[in-house]
């Protein structure tokens, strides 16, 4: 299990890539929201001061893909893909994500090998 440093305006914050949902880029900043273990399971929000560009290099490549220009996300919690180029994920986020046709012509193949 790998770790993955998160900075923000405090320090440096420290949590596993499998706990990573989703990294959406804001600028210069990025949201990245994280499951967390605890019972109920909840999804905490951190914000980054670095861009998405930062983070791409730094997750496994075979968990995460980056479905647009403003998102990346962990396979393994996209639940569908949809007809109009959306992935609806298996968390707490508000609405769908909106997946660039020119990376949605992989999106199924790269969540069929995943190894839960």
């Amino acid at each position: 299990m790998k770790k993955i440093a998160i900075p923000t305006g405090k320090g440096l914050h420290f949590v596993n890539s499998t706990d990573i949902i989703l990294l959406e880029g804001d600028g210069n900043y990025t949201n990245i929201y994280v499951r967390q273990a605890q019972a109920p399971a909840q999804t905490v929000k951190y914000v980054a001061c670095y861009p998405l560009c930062y983070f791409a290099p730094r997750l496994q490549t075979e968990r995460f893909t980056r479905v647009c220009k403003k998102y990346i996300v962990a396979l393994g919690y996209v639940t569908d893909v949809l007809k109009n180029h959306t992935v609806v994920m298996d968390f707490d986020f508000k609405g769908v994500i909106h997946v660039s046709s020119s990376y949605c012509k992989n999106l199924p193949e790269l969540i069929l090998k995943q190894d839960f």
